[in-house]
């Protein structure tokens, strides 16, 4: 991936689309994902870019939540002719939609096929050209002479680029966190303890960073898992005990311990929990162990019950968690962490799960997960997967 790519990209967008554009407004320009709103009336369609730690080498993917048939429609026609730059495939989405709502278009169809051929060649190169400059690119004179003067410096510009690429990814991850930690301190609902937390792991991922170390170095992943946690410890959901997240490991943003406390009041589980911290004087929870590579959000979490023991409820006899949402096939950038988690837990109250106390939950083991759930998944691929009646809960 090209980091300079990407930053010219994005700041072209950000130009030519400042947040008091009368059309088109991009309102979140982070690395990991870019967020446009296009306003039609009183209308806001929010459009939502990601899938950018491959950028040049696969396009990024937009979706929209609009219902909208003429928005939905458009975003099903774009995506046949999204190309790999951010700045090809929303023109070509703001034009489709445009086009379905009968509105002035953003760029003229001849202009619009240029650009996207200047993109597409850009990619090609493993460039990409700024917005500003390929919309006014008609008033300009031809480039290539100068293109073909590149392949003389091609060996020193690679060299120069490997060189720069790798100190925006410091400064990318650098502005990432400083904007995660910004969020933190504008808003005053968030324990003191979990904003101590977050300001730690900044410091040591963006050591990580620096030194090349691991996985800490994915900038992509530690600024969404950043804003991820930073999102949980302020949700209403934790503040009302329903789970709790923590870091397993003090300075590592790849390795979280949850606890669920509060599950559905008719289901099994919410039974077993209750009689056990009845029984034991204090409250009693699952505990999960969410790991992250270094290819989230685009590679979903692995999750595993650490403890109690518990029969049912799509849990492998390892620990592993049997749910689409968690495999390569079924997994989405879209989804949050906090909806994760929250449908994990529906999952195991509505598959019935119950608590055995006669086993030890040592038992379960990362080894053991892993092991299950990648069986668990080549049986499905094979088979496809199985979705109960609302009958059976």
């Amino acid at each position: 991936m090209s980091f300079k790519t990407l930053k010219a990209e994005i700041n072209a967008l950000s130009a030519l689309f400042p947040t008091n554009h009368p059309r088109v407004r991009i309102v979140s320009n982070g690395y990991d994902e870019v967020v446009v709103h296009f306003l039609n009336g009183k209308k806001k369609i929010v459009l939502t870019c990601t899938g950018l730690d491959n950028y040049l080498e696969s396009p990024p993917l937009w979706f929209t939540e609009d219902d909208d048939p003429s928005v939905t429609s458009a975003m099903e026609e774009s995506a046949e002719q999204c190309k790999k730059t951010i700045t090809a495939s929303l023109l070509v989405i703001l034009t489709r939609v445009c086009s379905k709502q009968g509105l002035p278009a953003m760029v003229e169809s001849s202009e619009l096929e240029k650009i996207i051929a200047e993109h597409s060649v850009a990619a090609s190169c493993g460039k990409g050209r700024p917005l500003s400059a390929a919309m006014s690119a008609s008033s300009c004179a031809s480039g290539g002479d100068e293109d073909g003067m590149m392949d003389e410096d091609m060996d020193a510009d690679s060299y120069d680029e490997d060189e720069e690429d790798e100190e925006y990814g410091m400064e990318v991850f650098s502005q990432g966190l400083d904007d995660a930690s910004a969020g933190i301190d504008s808003g005053c609902d968030m324990d003191a303890g979990d904003k101590a937390v977050l300001e730690k792991v900044q410091k040591t991922q963006l050591t990580e960073l620096s030194a090349g170390k691991g996985i800490g170095s994915s900038v992509q992943a530690s600024d969404r898992l950043m804003k991820e946690l930073r999102a949980i410890f302020k949700s209403d959901a934790v503040k009302k005990g329903i789970y709790s997240v923590a870091l397993t490991t003090e300075d590592s943003l790849y390795d979280w311990t949850v606890k669920l406390y509060q599950f559905d009041e008719d289901s099994k589980i919410y039974r077993d929990l209750k009689r056990l911290s009845d029984k034991r004087g204090s409250p009693q929870c699952i505990e999960l162990n969410i790991m992250y590579s270094e290819k989230f959000p685009v590679s979903p979490p692995f999750v595993r019950v650490v403890s109690p023991y518990i029969e049912g409820g799509f849990v492998m006899s390892g620990g592993a968690i049997c749910m689409e949402l968690l495999t390569t096939q079924g997994w989405s950038v879209a989804y949050s962490m906090e909806s994760t988690i929250m449908q994990i837990m529906v999952t195991i109250a509505k598959g019935g799960a119950k608590i055995q106390e006669a086993k030890s939950p040592g038992t379960y083991s990362l080894q053991k997960a892993q092991a299950s759930f990648k069986a668990l998944v080549e049986t499905h691929q094979k088979n496809g997967w199985y979705t109960p009646p609302k009958t059976h809960g």
